[in-house]
């Protein structure tokens, strides 16, 4: 099994400096099951002059397409240009779309996904009461249902008004079954149940949204815990 991470990185300010830290540590510890890139635009004409979409970094395993940063349409067209991307350039049986600020036990999450097949999978959310969508901090798509994705992305691009994973669930819903996935979430919790989990053994889950706020006041705090968890002690920012 190989399962392609592909990781929104929004470019460099002090948080998601040390949130790359933390990923860089531990990134290209499953390979070659498991192989980790950062998606980021640029408006640097320089470097897409063998291709004008997209410039592969293989030493920051940094995928460049060209265009802005923004939330919506961007984060849509950069999920788009990566599964163009990774379908043309490389085999696989999974694309995984998360974000910096979630931390993946790899041993349990490959271990999960080699005993529950699947073609479109994440921590199901309700939308409007219409219709669930796999939560942007981290879905899988197969590589059948990447495919559908390509298919389909113009069913996608007209739903202006909605975040990027809320549009990708209303239509791949319609033509691929949705699988739930347990996450543990820290955000906006002071629940002793869910923080003991900074501190046992629980390895059941492999998903960890460490995202605390908006500001992320204990982010970074959360992922240190969750690497020094699974990975080790030791690490500082």
């Amino acid at each position: 099994m190989k399962i392609i991470m592909a990781v929104l990185d929004g470019g460099s300010n002090p948080i998601y400096d040390s949130m790359r830290h933390y990923w860089d540590l531990y990134r290209k510890t499953k390979e070659p099951t498991v192989f980790v890139y950062f998606l980021k635009f640029s408006l640097d004409k320089t470097m897409f002059i063998e291709d004008p979409k997209y410039y592969m970094d293989e030493s920051t395993s940094t995928l460049y397409q060209y265009g802005e940063e923004t939330v919506i349409p961007g984060i849509l067209e950069k999920t788009q240009g990566a599964i163009e991307y990774f379908c043309k350039n490389t085999d696989f049986e999974y694309f995984y779309r998360t974000n910096m600020s979630s931390m993946f036990d790899f041993d349990t999450m490959i271990e999960y996904m080699e005993n529950n097949p699947m073609d479109y999978g994440g921590k199901l959310e309700n939308a409007f009461d219409e219709y669930e969508f796999a939560s942007g901090s981290g879905y899988v798509l197969s590589r059948h249902a990447c495919s559908l994705f390509l298919d389909h992305y113009g069913e996608m691009e007209r739903e202006h008004d909605l975040f990027d994973d809320v549009a990708t669930g209303k239509i791949m819903q319609k033509y691929v079954k949705m699988t739930y996935i347990p996450r543990i979430t820290f955000s906006y919790t002071e629940d002793p149940e869910i923080l003991d989990l900074l501190e046992n053994d629980y390895r059941d889950i492999y998903h960890y949204r460490c995202h605390s706020d908006e500001h992320h006041y204990k982010t970074l705090h959360y992922m240190m815990k969750i690497y020094n968890k699974i990975y080790g002690s030791g690490s500082t920012v």
